[in-house]
């Protein structure tokens, strides 16, 4: 995922803001959930702070009472 965000220009997953990002941002909370880590992999922090810096990503974190993980 790292290496497909990173060819894509490195901002979205696909080149363009789309569902997959949304879908790639709650897979990388899941992460957080295991003994796997992001950390070495610099295109994903970096897309999981673009959507946490988001409106709607932070609105419905505030819904679910749950906080940014980055």
């Amino acid at each position: 995922m790292n290496g497909i965000l990173s060819q894509s220009g490195g901002e979205w997953y696909l080149g363009k803001r789309g569902f997959a990002d949304t879908f790639l941002y709650v897979l990388k909370r899941w992460i957080e959930q295991t003994p796997l880590s992001i950390e070495g992999y610099r295109a994903l922090k970096e897309h999981r702070a673009r959507m946490e810096a988001d409106e709607g990503v932070r609105l419905a974190l505030k819904r679910q009472d749950l906080e940014p993980n980055g």
